[in-house]
């Protein structure tokens, strides 16, 4: 589903430090961790609506 990592760190993995790859890979899991909330609350949503619907 991709790596979460922006453009310029996908074009620069080479040239970053073993640091600046941890830091990347970080922010790569909070990244996902945010996608993964937001979708799950968007169906969360959804199921809410349609429940409400069948009243």
């Amino acid at each position: 589903m991709g790596c979460f990592r922006n453009r310029n760190e996908r074009f620069h993995w080479n040239k970053l430090t073993n640091e600046q790859k941890r830091n990347v890979i970080r922010l790569c899991r909070l990244r996902k961790n945010k996608i993964t909330r937001l979708k799950r609350n968007d169906n969360i949503d959804k199921d809410f609506f349609e429940q409400k619907s069948l009243f």
